[in-house]
């Protein structure tokens, strides 16, 4: 049995920026690392717009993944309202970004 560990709508949100304000926060990069307890903190960020872009990662392949309007790549965006965001090491608002669990889902049903 699997658990969903991401927090996701409305709720979410309030309780990302809850625990973002009370400095709670932990992030790992993977199920693995987390089971192994390989986690960081994470400092509360600056808001940022972003969207999903076609990254290369060399050989002439690209990955679908989030980035900033200045071309930063985000870890990771959470569907939450608002959204939130993850990269290197910070958590903020995701402005602009508006993504659903079922947005998530369709895009990579597909794959």
């Amino acid at each position: 049995m699997s658990a969903n560990l991401e927090p996701q709508g409305e709720l979410g949100g309030q309780l990302l920026r809850v625990l973002l304000e009370r400095q709670c926060l932990l992030w790992a990069d993977s199920r693995a690392d987390l089971n192994a307890g390989r986690v960081r903190p994470l400092a509360a960020g600056p808001a940022r717009h972003g969207a999903l872009h076609w990254r290369p990662i060399g050989g002439g392949v690209v990955r679908l993944g989030w980035q900033d309007d200045d071309g930063t790549p985000l870890d990771a965006v959470l569907a939450t309202e608002p959204a939130y965001y993850v990269a290197d090491g910070t958590m903020g608002e995701g402005q602009g970004i508006q993504i659903t669990a079922e947005d998530l889902q369709a895009i990579f049903a597909p794959l």
